[in-house]
């Protein structure tokens, strides 16, 4: 599974459809990172716009490419910029194998896990985001995946740790605050609000504060905090490149307006009430990474300022979320149930095929797309309806048009598909029970 995660990267790398400017981007960083200095990243001239946290992982890139004198967009400095992207995915293609095969008891080694792990591994998706852009989705994906592990092993000190080093890594991570902020509260509750719970809590989260506030202490805690929230608002645009409600609707590489606006303050509140309903109706693993995939879908379909691949963790978590949909929830017999028949009848109705393996492809084809368009672009091409390849117009990002559109469409009608999906697994077992 390893070699073949690897050796299908190594393919996908070599194909000359890079998107030069990222790489060449995160290759200048390293340089000035090991040149420079940690203290002088933020206050330079240079485009920065990411948190200190990867910066650690460039400035070792930086030294070796010094050391070994590789020039700027070489293919050994593409490669070794690449790397951190795709060994995290075989980390996690290796962690969804061992978690899946706990779960279904499986003896032996080609069995269901291992084809839901190589699922993942030859996910286009997944493969496009790592080893053909080079971007580090997959990085701080990992880390919100272990986050999220460790909140289902009830470890909070690893969660509060992961998930700050998660935020440092990429902002994009705070659209998971609800799930962390919820198991604060369940954490507690299940100790009855004792004094000690909330006080433990409370010691780790100053920990965890403190903890980041060391990351980003070489750079400047203060500059760092400045270019996190500059960050965040740097581009606002109705949708950036992302193709979504507002891509849908002609708000692509539009300016912020009322109505985007409201519909995205709606699509936040909305949904971080939605989550903690759910986590509150029913806290299961399969509930954590359902919310997680919800997050991440559903302000990426009707939000403001998204890109491409700001819904690319929302895939791993679906996976998870289907993994966990037929295991461990069973474990917890509703009150209902009086006897073995009844337990096995409810089984037989809960156990249909998962819609979560529906959305995890489904997504994943919808992202894959718009990735590769953004891809085509960058070299002068763009995919029409119906997905034929042909010269793009002059520059860099579409406007809205029937592809566009029609992307955007799908993208909704499967965040819809989604929150139904997400409800419905809140109230399984009673459904089950009642059938």
């Amino acid at each position: 599974m390893v070699v073949v995660g690897i050796v299908v990267r190594l393919l996908v790398f070599m194909i000359d459809m890079p998107f030069t400017w990222d790489v060449h981007t995160f290759q200048a960083w390293a340089n000035m990172l090991y040149v420079d200095g940690f203290a002088q990243f933020y206050y330079s001239d240079a485009f920065t716009d990411y948190p200190p946290a990867y910066m650690y992982v460039l400035f070792v890139i930086g030294a070796i490419r010094s050391a070994l004198d590789w020039g700027f967009l070489s293919p050994q400095l593409n490669l070794l910029t690449f790397s951190p992207a795709i060994i995290s995915d075989i980390i996690t293609g290796l962690a969804i194998y061992f978690i899946s095969k706990d779960l279904f008891h499986e003896e032996y080694i080609f069995g269901k896990a291992f084809f839901v792990s190589m699922a993942y591994l030859l996910n286009p998706a997944v493969l496009i985001n790592s080893s053909l852009w080079g971007q580090v989705d997959a990085v701080y994906t990992l880390l919100l995946f272990l986050a999220l592990y460790a909140v289902y092993k009830k470890q909070i000190l690893p969660v509060y740790m992961l998930y700050g080093l998660a935020v440092l890594t990429k902002p994009q991570s705070l659209m998971l605050a609800p799930i962390f902020l919820y198991s604060v509260f369940h954490y507690s509750k299940a100790r009855n609000f004792t004094a000690k719970s909330i006080l433990t809590v409370f010691g780790y989260g100053v920990g965890t504060f403190a903890f980041m506030a060391l990351i980003s202490l070489p750079f400047g805690i203060d500059l760092v905090i400045e270019q996190f929230f500059t960050t965040i608002g740097s581009r606002p645009f109705n949708s950036i490149s992302a193709y979504n409600f507002p891509a849908m609707t002609g708000g692509t590489w539009q300016g912020i307006t009322p109505f985007y606006t409201l519909i995205t303050s709606i699509t936040i509140v909305g949904v971080t009430l939605f989550t903690f309903w759910i986590l509150y109706k029913r806290w299961a693993v399969s509930t954590i990474f359902a919310t997680a995939s919800l997050l991440f879908g559903a302000v990426f379909v009707f939000s403001t300022n998204m890109n491409e691949r700001y819904m690319f963790p929302a895939v791993l978590f679906l996976l998870v979320a289907a993994i966990f949909d037929k295991s461990e929830d069973f474990q917890q017999t509703p009150q209902v149930q009086e006897t073995p028949a009844e337990l096995a009848t409810v089984s037989q109705g809960i156990s249909k095929p998962s819609k979560w393996y529906i959305l995890y492809f489904a997504f994943s084809f919808t992202i894959f797309i718009n990735c590769f368009d953004i891809l085509l672009a960058n070299n002068g091409y763009n995919l029409t309806v119906p997905f034929v390849i042909r010269e793009a117009p002059p520059g860099l990002f579409r406007p809205i048009d029937e592809f566009v559109a029609l992307i955007g469409f799908i993208n909704v009608c499967l965040a819809i598909f989604l929150i139904r999906t997400s409800y419905f697994t809140a109230i399984k077992v009673e459904t089950g029970a009642k059938k």
